[in-house]
C-alpha cells in the first residue's frame, strides 16, 4: 500500500476523484482508501496483483477497516459507453463514502473528463458498498432466470463441447432435462414439469435464502485482497442484493445465449426447451424459434 502526499483535510469526492485521474495514478488498477485521521484524512493506493481476474474480485469478501471513510476503485479497459460503434479505450475512477455519496469519473479515450454523482449500479459498486458494510438496492434478477440461465450455459456446453467453432451435437431431450438445476432427483423431467418447478422457485424462496445457504465453493472469498481490515464468510459479507448480481454477473446474457442454443437444435427439442422457460420475455421466446 503506498501513501498519497497530498492527503485532503476534508472530504470531498470530486476533488479526490480528479486529483486521482490527474496525478501520477495512471497503471491501474488500483484499490484507494481513505482513512480519517486526526488530522485529516490518509489516502492509500493498492495495486491489484495482475493474477486478479478483475479488480474489484480483490474486494469480495473483505471488509475495510472502521476508520476506513471512503473506498474506490480505479481501473482502465475498453468499453461501449454511447451509441456509437465499437469499443474505445476507457479510464474509471469510482469512490464512495461510508455516508452513501458516490463521485465516479470516466475518461474515454479522446473524450473530456467526466464525473457522475449518481451511485451506479451492478456488482462492482456493490463491492465497493459491501467493503463498506453498506446495504445495495434490492435483487433485480429472479431465481428462476439465474436457474435457466444457469441451465442454458450447460446446454451450451453440451451441444459445443469443443468451442462455439465447432459443428453442434443434436442432444436429444432427456439429455438436456437432467441437466437443469432443478431437475426431480436429476431425472429427465418433461418441460410442463420443469417450468412448474422454476415458477415455485420464485414464489417459495428469495435471494436471501439462497445467500444464506450459500456456502462458497468454487466461489470462495478473495485470497488475495488489500492489507488491513478483515475477511468475511461470503453469505454474511453479500446482503440479498450484491449476492444475486455478483452470482448472475458470472453468467452469460440468457436472451443472447437462448437463441444461440436453440438455433443448434432439433426443432422438436428446441421447441421443448423453450416450454420450460419462464423467465425470459415471450417475445425472446417466439425470436429465438423462428431462426
Amino acid at each position: 500500500m503506498s501513501a498519497w502526499p497530498d492527503a485532503p483535510s476534508v472530504l470531498d469526492l470530486e476533488e479526490l476523484a480528479l486529483a486521482i485521474h490527474r496525478s501520477g495514478v495512471e497503471q491501474p488498477p488500483s484499490v484507494v482508501l481513505l482513512t480519517e485521521t486526526s488530522g485529516g484524512f490518509d489516502l492509500g493506493i493498492w495495486d491489484v496483483p495482475q493474477l486478479v481476474s478483475h479488480p474489484a474480485s480483490s474486494l469480495v469478501g473483505w471488509q475495510a477497516p472502521s476508520a476506513c471513510t471512503a473506498v474506490g476503485l480505479v481501473a482502465a479497459g475498453s468499453a461501449r459507453l454511447d451509441a456509437r460503434p465499437g469499443s474505445r479505450p476507457v479510464a474509471v475512477t469510482m469512490l464512495t463514502a461510508r455516508d452513501g455519496r458516490w463521485t465516479t469519473a470516466i475518461q474515454r479515450e479522446g473524450d473530456a473528463l467526466q464525473l457522475l454523482s449518481q451511485p451506479p449500479l451492478g456488482w462492482v459498486p456493490d463491492a465497493l458498498s459491501r467493503v463498506l458494510r453498506r446495504s445495495t438496492p434490492a435483487p433485480d434478477v429472479s431465481l428462476s432466470r439465474c436457474v435457466e440461465g444457469a441451465w442454458l450455459a450447460a446446454v451450451s456446453r453440451v451441444l459445443w463441447p469443443d468451442g462455439w467453432s465447432s459443428r453442434p451435437a443434436q442432444p436429444r431431450w432427456d439429455g438436456l432435462a437432467v441437466l437443469h438445476p432443478l431437475a426431480p432427483n436429476g431425472s429427465a423431467a418433461t418441460a410442463e414439469v420443469l417450468a412448474a418447478a422454476s415458477r415455485r422457485l420464485d414464489t417459495q424462496s428469495d435471494w436471501n435464502r439462497m445467500r444464506r445457504l450459500f456456502r462458497g465453493g468454487d466461489l470462495a472469498v478473495a485470497e488475495i485482497c488489500p492489507p488491513g481490515g478483515r475477511r468475511v464468510p461470503l453469505e454474511r459479507w453479500h446482503d440479498d442484493g450484491s449476492f444475486c448480481r455478483w452470482v448472475c454477473a458470472r453468467q452469460d446474457d440468457a436472451e443472447t445465449l437462448v437463441g444461440e442454443v436453440v438455433a443448434g437444435l432439433d426443432q422438436d427439442v428446441a421447441e421443448e426447451l423453450v416450454k420450460a422457460l419462464v423467465s425470459l420475455p415471450a417475445e425472446v421466446l417466439k425470436e429465438a424459434l423462428l431462426r
